[in-house]
């Protein structure tokens, strides 16, 4: 009996763990995290702006239907308010994935351009040393043309 208990609690917990939400703390420095979905709960720690945590629940009955309960990514759990989340990425997240983006493809752009460089200065070289050869096979020809007759 008691491994069933230990067992279905398990399974809950993976079970809430795989539908969690990814969600963003914003518009504030800092927010509680409480114990409990109220103001008069415990305040567990403060939690930045930008923060991503994960919701696990929203508050579906009246009373908490303001609140939501998260886990923040050093493992801590409790309840935040809905109005300080979202799930769209805050601005300065975005901003920082963008320029690492851009300094990759800037990265991959210097090596196309001395690729393209080295390439044409190859052509150019090949180009003014065939050009001597196409000069030579055109003597020849009317060298050979000559001899003939």
């Amino acid at each position: 009996m008691k491994h069933l208990a230990i067992t279905t609690i398990c399974i809950f917990c993976l079970c809430a763990a795989v539908n969690a939400e990814t969600t963003y703390i914003t518009g504030t420095i800092k927010i509680t995290l409480r114990t409990g979905p109220g103001i008069d709960y415990k305040i567990i720690t403060q939690i930045k702006s930008d923060t991503e945590v994960k919701k696990i629940e929203s508050g579906l009955e009246k009373s908490v239907k303001d609140w939501s309960f998260v886990r923040l990514p050093d493992g801590k759990e409790g309840w935040v308010l809905n109005r300080f989340t979202t799930s769209a990425k805050p601005s300065r997240i975005l901003l920082k994935e963008l320029q690492t983006k851009y300094n990759i493809i800037t990265k991959k752009y210097n090596i196309i351009t001395k690729k393209l460089t080295e390439v044409t200065d190859a052509y150019e070289t090949l180009k003014t040393e065939s050009a001597d050869f196409l000069t030579l096979k055109a003597k020849f020809k009317k060298t050979s043309s000559h001899l003939a007759k």
